[in-house]
């Protein structure tokens, strides 16, 4: 009987097991990243199909270092990827960061642990719209870029954190990812050393490409491509109504 119980439970964490590796495998944005790890972009494509592409440039020609605002439909991997390949240094990490909720996602914070972002992050990102933000490592620095930044939705306390690393060193290091809803953060050194040391972080060439976390109604999926000029496409999906609950206090980071 003991020996059959044993056989049981085996057989069903190795099913959890299959069952979660499946799921990951089969969401959109894994798949979406691991095609953009293989992905040659073709620049005169993409200016002539995407318009959020179009938008951020100057005189038909892509900027090296773009922070802008376009479309929520146009920010893909593939036009993250083409800004990416336009920057001129070794590490890089594109984010788009798109608004699929009903309210203004605002009040942008960003600390840096490693590397620069040469202009402010937009202030507000409208439903429906996403943003667009170049880091890149420091010139002559033996350093990748890395941080974390969040937007708070409209009307509440309520913020979205993305964490992200890109090394110098490979082969030592790795890429890795991680998202949270939070209530009453802001972006320091606490923030990113709570998100750097959390066991739920994703290191991106070991465990897949993308993770998500939900809270208060919020949910965040993110993914990104395993590559020293990193794309990193974050989907914030929420529908809040009211302001009920959403002032309640959890703790505070900063």
């Amino acid at each position: 009987m003991i020996y059959h119980r044993v056989i049981v439970w085996i057989g069903l964490i190795f099913l959890a097991h299959c069952l979660g590796k499946s799921n990951k495998e089969t969401h959109r944005l894994e798949h979406e990243a691991r095609v953009a790890d293989k992905m040659v972009v073709n620049h005169a494509d993409l200016m002539r199909t995407n318009p959020g592409f179009r938008e951020l440039t100057r005189a038909g020609v892509p900027q090296k270092r773009v922070v802008g605002v376009i479309s929520a439909v146009t920010a893909t991997f593939g036009l993250l990827k083409g800004i990416a390949d336009n920057v001129d240094f070794s590490r890089v990490c594109v984010i788009g960061f798109k608004n699929l909720g009903n309210r203004k996602l605002i009040n942008p914070t960003w600390y840096l642990s490693h590397g620069v972002i040469r202009d402010p992050l937009p202030r507000y990102l409208p439903a429906g719209e996403a943003g667009i933000f170049t880091f890149e490592k420091s010139a002559y620095a033996t350093s990748g870029t890395s941080g974390v930044l969040t937007y708070t939705i409209s009307g509440t306390n309520h913020q979205v954190a993305v964490f992200w690393s890109v090394p110098f060193l490979y082969g030592i290091y790795s890429n890795e990812l991680h998202v949270q809803v939070w209530n009453n953060a802001h972006s320091n050194e606490a923030l990113y050393d709570s998100m750097e040391a959390d066991e739920e972080k994703l290191t991106v060439s070991n465990s897949g490409h993308w993770m998500s976390d939900s809270g208060w109604g919020i949910t965040v999926h993110a993914a990104m491509t395993n590559a020293a000029k990193a794309s990193l496409l974050v989907e914030v999906e929420f529908n809040i109504t009211t302001t009920h609950g959403t002032h309640e206090q959890s703790p505070v980071v900063g």
